[in-house]
Order: structure tokens, then sequence, then C-alpha cells
């Protein structure tokens, strides 16, 4: 490090070293002085992990870097970190990742956070956590890139998966280096340096009044770089992308009691951190959610204009999206018209008639509208109702597929606009804003324009998983769990550069109570009894039905003028109740 005056900051005072007898795992202590050395190439070939000593920074040098990192975790004030989030779901950890992001295990969320260049906090659970988890802070893993570089420090919680298959602890040595290898190395290698298996675990008796802090470099290739010839082997970027932002996400293939129990507490916390989430293993085929997508694109694309005016929706007479909404509808912005078209099937496909071409897939149709409903809606309610401690078909009991209400399968496709277009609306397609529904289901699909705006006020793309759900709570769920479950507030932009040659297809599942449900707050929840209820309006008389909200929003949307507002946002009332929408 330079000689240079340095801005003072608060000394970190580490935790003293465990008095307790625990299992260490036998490391290499390798010599790092002797790297030049043609020995030391002969002792440092193929040890992973290892601990490094005689480095070329001091003590000082290194306590300095941990009183760095303590700054970053503990002088920045919690409103101030959530405006430097990391975009993890889009594949970076660059930014904080806040506590309870991830789930560790028996429906307990993490409790570190970490802010990159990888400066890390672990901070102590309740005893019941620590059941539930097994002790366990961070599974079992490999690392992402080539190697992990960690600074040792005195809190024993490290354990590393030795050859006979025990967990072990890693030794600290003041002012030396862990290192490990990882994925990429493995790669690069053709699988002769195996990635090391770590985890992090609950430290002895005598350290765990103390925070765990850590300094860590992850190294990684350049982001371009394959791994080999072979044509199926992921660039660096790829790799890395592809495992970071499949954290949090929600599989729907636990059945039993216990993971419904643990996939409420993730939902939960996805409506509360994310706002939306994924769902993989859902039961349908990738041949299935293509097929999905050819009939959406003979709706949209194998129905003459002419005739698609023949079954155009009642938007602003009936409050229905019931039928085709055409381009040029809805004012966007800065007197740009939208350039979206829409066919919309209520699940009971019987309630409208429908185009020569649709009528042969109408059965298709309606079987992925019941897939949605039982296989997706139903067991997403039960986890909602358990997030709230409601018995589960507290919210199944209000979606009811035979009877009248408006959920519904969306065909949807946006078509390029002009670059005149463009600037006059800033490239948003389509205005920031919440769903009226409880759910929306959208399969994902390539085209990168979807955004959800964050906790900190950014706005954050959602990165595509084939053959995955991308689920957003809205307005209708809003009211139920009296303010607990947040609706996502999400837009359309224009597409990446290399991505605006094509149209963009979409197939939504927008789910929404039966028509004569009140939505009014279940006040009977545990959860809202502690946390409070916040309503929109001042007495429950007052709160609509999932009629008349969906009637009062759709009828509006797009066709009046909006008020401005001293934030930056506008809005509309509909039935007493402020419907914001955001640039």
């Amino acid at each position: 490090m330079p000689n240079a005056v340095l801005p003072d900051i608060p000394h970190y005072i580490a935790a003293p070293p465990t008095q307790e007898k625990l299992d260490y795992a036998v490391l290499a202590v390798l010599d790092f002085s002797k790297i030049g050395t043609p020995e030391g190439h002969a002792e440092l070939r193929g040890t992973a992990p290892c601990l490094l000593i005689s480095l070329s920074l001091n003590d000082i040098q290194n306590d300095r870097m941990f009183d760095i990192t303590d700054v970053a975790l503990c002088g920045v004030p919690e409103e101030e970190k959530r405006n430097y989030l990391a975009n993890i779901s889009d594949g970076s950890n660059e930014g904080y990742k806040l506590r309870a992001y991830l789930h560790i295990d028996g429906g307990v969320r993490d409790q570190f956070e970490y802010y990159n260049i990888r400066m890390m906090k672990y901070y102590p659970r309740s005893a019941d956590d620590e059941v539930k988890a097994k002790q366990v802070w961070l599974k079992g893993h490999t690392d992402i890139g080539t190697v992990t570089v960690l600074w040792s420090q005195p809190v024993k919680s490290l354990q590393v998966l030795m050859p006979d298959g025990q967990w072990r602890y890693v030794r600290h040595i003041d002012n030396a280096l862990v290192v490990n290898s990882g994925d990429a190395m493995e790669f690069l290698s053709g699988g002769f340096y195996k990635p090391t298996k770590h985890r992090v675990v609950e430290p002895p008796q005598d350290q765990r009044g103390y925070n765990r802090l850590s300094v860590i470099f992850f190294a990684a290739t350049d982001d371009k770089r394959h791994w080999d010839d072979d044509a199926d082997a992921p660039t660096m970027e790829a790799w890395r992308k592809g495992r970071t932002s499949t954290y949090g996400l929600v599989e729907l293939k636990k059945k039993e009691d216990d993971g419904r129990a643990e996939l409420s507490v993730q939902l939960r916390d996805a409506m509360k951190t994310h706002g939306f989430f994924y769902i993989v293993n859902h039961g349908l085929t990738q041949a299935e959610n293509d097929r999905m997508y050819d009939i959406a694109d003979v709706a949209l694309s194998g129905v003459p204009e002419e005739e698609k005016r023949n079954y155009l929706a009642n938007i602003k007479g009936d409050g229905s999206y019931q039928g085709y909404k055409l381009r040029g509808y809805l004012h966007i912005d800065g007197g740009v018209r939208d350039q979206i078209d829409h066919y919309n099937i209520n699940h009971d496909i019987s309630r409208k008639q429908h185009p020569q071409a649709v009528r042969p897939l109408l059965p298709e149709v309606e079987e992925f509208a019941k897939f949605n409903h039982y296989q997706v809606l139903h067991p997403l309610m039960r986890l909602f109702a358990l997030g709230l401690e409601l018995p589960e078909d507290t919210f199944v009991a209000m979606h009811n597929f035979e009877t009248i209400g408006e959920s519904y399968v969306r065909m949807m496709k946006y078509y390029p606009r002009s670059a005149d277009d463009e600037v006059k609306a800033k490239q948003v397609w389509l205005k920031g804003h919440t769903d009226i529904g409880t759910v929306t289901i959208l399969w994902s699909q390539p085209v990168t324009a979807l955004q959800v705006l964050m906790p900190g006020g950014q706005w954050r793309y959602v990165k595509h998983i084939d053959n995955a759900l991308v689920v957003n709570s809205g307005d209708a769920m809003e009211f139920l769990s009296g303010g607990f479950y947040k609706p996502t507030i999400h837009r359309v932009v224009q597409p990446p550069q290399d991505q605006r040659g094509y149209n963009r297809l979409s197939v939504i599942f927008f789910a929404m109570t039966d028509d004569n449900v009140k939505l009014v707050p279940r006040a009977e929840s545990p959860v809202l009894k502690k946390h409070g209820i916040q309503r929109r309006w001042a007495d429950d008389a007052d709160a609509p039905t999932m009629e008349a909200w969906r009637k009062g929003v759709t009828s509006t949307y797009g066709l009046v003028e909006l008020k401005k507002k001293e934030d930056g946002t506008e809005e509309n009332i509909v039935n007493g109740i402020a419907v914001k929408y955001y640039s």
C-alpha cells in the first residue's frame, strides 16, 4: 500500500481467539515469500484450500482493511445502503446485500450483510433460528470464480469439507490468507483442480457475542473468456450471472408440510425485499411453454386487423380487457401512444366469442388457464396465507374457477416505435404501475424490457430464466393483507440495442379474486395483529369489491389525465383510492 495520509476511522475490535477445542482441518501453510523460487513453485502447485503466510502487507495494513470494512457495513445508515443495493437478480453482487435476502434452511433467512468488493459481516441469530437451520449460517457450496482469497479473522465458523466427508474448521493465523479454488478453475483445468466445498456455521460458545467481519477477494477470469473450445462451455460472465441470479428462487416442487412452511417464508420475504420472485419446477415443460407462445402469436399475428376489430374489448364501458386491445389506445407520455396489441381470454373461455384462427386452440388455452389457476395460483395463495399465519385455504376460497371473476390469460405483443417517439416517451413503453389483482404470473421470455422498482428507488431489469415464471403481487393482495404484502411497481422500457429488431411477445396469467369478494384486510391474522394494518381507505365499509376495483382502474388506465405529484409520480383517484403511476 502507498505511504499516504489516510483518513481517520474507528478501529474495529476483533474477537479474541476461542478457547474451545475444535476439529481443525489440516491445511497446507505456504510461505508466499517463496513464490518466485523453484521450491516455492513446487510447494504451491495444486494446493487448495491452503493458508498463505509471509505476505507483503503487514499487520497494520491488514487491520486497516478490517477498519474500512466496518465503516462500509456499520458506518452507513440502512436507508443509504438501500440506494446502493446490488442487482443480484441480474447476476451481479456489486453493491450491498442486506440481511434476510437468502434462504438458509428450515424457513430461516441469512443474517449477514456484504458490500462488494466483498466486505462481509455475520450477525448473531436467535436460538430458535439456530435450531431450525441446524447451526448453519451459509450452506456448503463452491465459489464461482478461479480462486477466493479470504483474509484470516479470529471468529471460528468457516469449515471445509474434507476428503473423508467430515466438515472441519479452518484455523486462524494472524495476517494470513485462506485461499480456495472455485468452479472456474475446475473448468479451466478439466477437473484437475477441484473447487473447495465450504460453509459457515455458528461460532463456538465463547465467540457468539461477536459479529464475524470478513474481507474477501473473489477472483474470476475476464467476463468473455470461455473455459475451452467446447461449444457448450459458458463464459465467465454467463456462469457468474447464472449462479448469482438463482439465489432466492421459489420452487413449487416441495409439497410436504415442512416444504410449504419453508416456501411461505421465502415468498413472504420476497414480497418484502424484491417485490417479485421466480418459480421453477412448476410442472410444465419447455415444449409446453413454447406451445403457448405459438398460440399467442396466432392470436396476435394470425388474425387479420379487420377481424380483430370484431372482437374488441369494451375497456372503457365494461372495465374489462376481455377481447382485443389494439395499438394506439393508451397514452404513454409526451403525446406518444402505445405500440402494444393484446388479446385476453377469460378463464371461462365461453364468456366471449373468439376469432376463427383461435377457436381450434381454445381447449389448449383453457387447460393452460386451469394449470395456472390450480397448479400455480392456488399453491401460491396457500403460501400467502401461511405467511400471515392464516388457515391455508383463506385466499384459495376467494379464487374459484367456476365462479364469476376476471382471472384471464393475456397474449401480448410489443412492437418497436420510432426514434422520435422513444425520445418523447423517455424510452418507456408502459408506465410504472401496480397490477389490479392478487398475483400476476408472467411466463419468462428473452426480450429484456421488464423492470421493477427496487426499495432504493432504482429501476432494475428482470432477468430471463428459461421456462421460469416471474410472479408479482398486486393491489388486491395488498388490500387483503392490510398492506403487509406490497404490490410490485414495474414498467416496460425499450429493449437493449441488440434486441430492438424483435417484437416482444408475452404470455401472462392475471389472477383476481371472485368478483364479489370485498377486499378488506384479514384482521384475524396474528401477523397483522403484530405488525399493524395499513388501509387505503378510512373505513372497511368503503373497501371496494374485486369487481369494482377492477372496473374502476381498467376503465381509466391510459385514458384520463393524471395529476402530477411533487415526488415525480402521477395519480388518478379510483373509488376514493389513489392509483399511482411512475416514470
